[in-house]
């Protein structure tokens, strides 16, 4: 548990590093974080590939290229408007991401529709392929619009909905892990996840629910320069359906790795596995967390 939790903490400091430099620069399109989606864009897609791989599956490049093209869709968006002023109508966050993902789709069938030689052999592969743009591509998309699109605060506010979706999933994993350790006895999925517990679950809400009170609510109060307006009920709801959405993330890698029979989505780093081990969760808490703050009361 002590070197789980090390681990946690060094991530924990390296992501806000990140986001430290990236705020330092006070650069309109954060840079920083371009470059890190890019690579963890890169990276996540070629682990998904070796995954699928061990069921003699095949994603082709254009479908890791498509989801590259996804995932940077809301700086490009971002950019796009502050060259060229994009109509009232095309101003959503979500219009470039739209339209990159209907043309990475075009892209696979395009790519797999020159490759086709006989009926039989094309539906498994185009459709890993949409799978990947999909579970990886949208979600990355959607955490470049938590940083760059989010919500209308103030500029010393600019990084509280990624920070706080980054530390509500990072107290949820702490505590799920910690109360199953030390109270888990009902299995939540036995075959799927042998050592996960309702009990982790559970403690694993709370957690994350503490987390997103500390960052949204204790430390604003206390920290004048980062007014949030938001109310104790939403930061309550929104963090117990970000915590339960990451946990169902982490159940579905965990269902990808099962089928093919690998703990780990790479030996990249001991006792973490992977890129996407490390964002199983946010894949699926991410686009809750985006909805929560559009909705905001």
């Amino acid at each position: 548990m002590a070197w789980r939790l090390l681990l946690g903490s060094v991530w924990i400091a390296g992501i806000s590093l990140v986001l430290y430099v990236d705020t330092l620069l006070h650069a309109a399109h954060s840079p920083v974080i371009l470059i890190l989606g890019i690579v963890i864009s890169l990276r996540a897609s070629h682990e998904l590939t070796k995954l699928l791989q061990h069921q003699h599956i095949n994603c082709s490049t254009t479908a890791k290229l498509a989801t590259l093209l996804v995932a940077i869709s809301p700086w490009i968006h971002h950019i796009w408007d502050a060259e060229f002023r994009l109509p009232d109508d095309s101003k959503s966050p979500f219009f470039s991401t739209f339209i990159a993902l209907m043309a990475a789709l075009m892209a696979t069938f395009i790519s797999r529709a020159k490759q086709f030689v006989k009926p039989g052999k094309t539906m498994i592969p185009l459709a890993a392929d949409g799978f990947m743009i999909v579970y990886l591509g949208v979600p990355l998309a959607v955490i470049g619009l938590l940083r760059l699109q989010g919500p209308d605060l103030s500029p010393d506010a600019s990084l509280l909905p990624l920070i706080a979706t980054l530390v509500i999933i990072k107290g949820t994993d702490t505590g799920a892990y910690s109360f199953g350790k030390l109270i888990g006895k009902n299995k939540l999925a036995p075959i799927l996840s042998p050592g996960k517990t309702i009990e982790g679950a559970l403690g694993g809400i709370v957690f994350g629910v503490g987390g997103g009170l500390i960052v949204l609510y204790v430390i604003p109060q206390q920290v004048d320069s980062i007014p949030v307006s938001v109310s104790l009920s939403w930061i309550i709801t929104a963090a117990i359906f970000t915590s339960v959405s990451g946990q169902i993330g982490d159940l579905a890698e965990s269902l990808i790795k099962r089928d093919v029979q690998q703990k780990d989505s790479a030996p990249l780093m001991p006792g973490l596995g992977g890129v996407l081990d490390l964002l199983d969760s946010l894949l699926m808490a991410a686009p809750i967390a985006y909805f929560f703050w559009i909705i905001r009361w």
